[in-house]
């Protein structure tokens, strides 16, 4: 488990802890918001979607469109999906999936994307359904 004093890195599409690979985070490039969560050989674990859409119950000061971003993930082998906030840095995104130990010692750990996947769920979706203005990010 990750603990307050562990550095997170993410440097060429590869996330580190204290300096040492823990899996890819594959990004087209350096701008792009989609991204494959990888193993460090290089496998495929899941493809991260970025989605974007307007809540009118998020409108605020500092908000004024209601703006709300997640990802939609698809994990690859098991076909399971969920959504999870895009407010993280990179740092951050890789720090809370390898604190779900998705990917450990370069091995896909399918009992945890199972558990990740329950406790994530799909809540951004039925947000989205219930009446918003769809941004469409292509």
């Amino acid at each position: 488990m990750p603990g307050d004093k562990d550095k997170y890195e993410v440097k060429d599409n590869v996330a580190t802890l204290n300096g040492k690979p823990i899996f890819r985070m594959d990004h087209k490039d350096k701008w792009a918001n989609d991204f494959k969560l990888q193993t460090l050989d290089g496998k495929d674990v899941a493809y991260f979607k970025w989605e974007v859409f307007n809540d009118k119950n998020a409108i605020s000061q500092g908000n004024p469109e209601g703006r709300k971003t997640y990802y939609d993930i698809l994990f690859y082998e098991s076909g399971l999906k969920c959504e999870m906030s895009a407010a993280y840095t990179k740092k951050q995104l890789a720090k809370e999936l390898h604190y779900h130990n998705l990917v450990f010692e370069n091995v896909v750990n399918p009992d945890a994307i199972k558990t990740f996947v329950l406790i994530h769920g799909t809540k951004f979706s039925e947000l989205r359904r219930g009446g918003t203005t769809v941004i469409i990010n292509n």
